[in-house]
């Protein structure tokens, strides 16, 4: 992704304007324009006096606070995984013991896994989304 790309994809997440931007930068909106539309590339300085004025309005995070999430967001995976899966077995145990499986224990079965795939997707999401920004 471009500087370019990367400072409009914040400003949309954000819901803040050119304009907002611009006024932070103390540069006219046109000059913002041309930076994020006509250049080739971003000045090194200007790019990163843009993110520190992201940083300072709390719209992204350090490489820190991106890593810390991340093994966060990881443990809570393994977690998910782990409990699930002792209840997951738990219940394939029971309701298998007889060896048959009537239509109401497929269908618990395939609740239990549907609802592990809808949690584990969406931890997995979260952290994808981190990894982007």
């Amino acid at each position: 992704m471009k500087a370019q790309d990367e400072i409009k994809a914040i400003l949309f997440t954000h819901e803040k304007t050119k304009v907002w931007l611009a006024g932070k930068l103390h540069v006219t909106k046109q000059k913002l324009d041309y930076w994020l539309n006509d250049a080739k590339s971003m000045d090194v300085d200007t790019y990163n006096q843009i993110m520190s004025i992201f940083k300072h309005e709390k719209m992204i995070c350090s490489a820190d606070d991106k890593c810390d999430h991340i093994r966060t967001q990881t443990m809570e995976i393994n977690s998910i995984i782990g409990s699930s899966l002792t209840m997951l077995n738990s219940t394939v145990k029971t309701v298998s013991s007889d060896n048959i499986l009537d239509f109401k224990e497929k269908k618990l079965l395939s609740e239990m896994i549907a609802e592990l795939r809808d949690n584990l997707n969406h931890e997995l999401d979260k952290i994808a989304e981190m990894i982007e920004k």
